[in-house]
């Protein structure tokens, strides 16, 4: 039998019927979890395709090293060492926990972190339009 996913309240009678559906002859694993919305597609793209390209266009600076950067100013900074240097990276980012499991942020905290993003870059005299705008 494959995964199910169901989201409470509206999915609660099809949960009960598929908890009572399952043989009893094997043991299940049941997880619950609070359900977040996670940031869209159009939110991801918005980011990448409009905020990084109209950064990278006024800096020099690759998507990749402003989204490390960017993550790092909105979540915090990790120091650690690699063979005697020290580093730093973000905590976490906007798809990776802390510990780098999978763990995508809600779309109201990406909604923020954009804003931030936003912020920092009209510090350095680049405007990064809305999304849609």
């Amino acid at each position: 039998m494959t995964a199910q996913t169901f989201i409470l309240p509206t999915g609660k009678a099809a949960l009960l019927d598929f908890i009572e559906r399952l043989p009893m002859a094997r043991k299940w694993k049941v997880v619950v979890s609070l359900y977040r919305k996670t940031r869209s597609n159009a939110q991801n793209n918005a980011l990448w395709g409009v905020a990084y390209p109209t950064i990278r266009e006024s800096t020099g600076n690759e998507a990749e090293d402003l989204h490390t950067t960017f993550c790092g100013e909105y979540f915090g900074w990790v120091d650690y060492v690699v063979m005697g240097h020290r580093r730093k990276r973000p905590r976490r980012t906007t798809t990776t926990d802390e510990n780098g499991k999978r763990d995508v942020i809600s779309t109201a905290d990406f909604m923020d972190f954009y804003a931030n993003v936003q912020r920092i870059s009209a510090e350095f005299g680049v405007y990064v339009p809305d999304p849609g705008e």
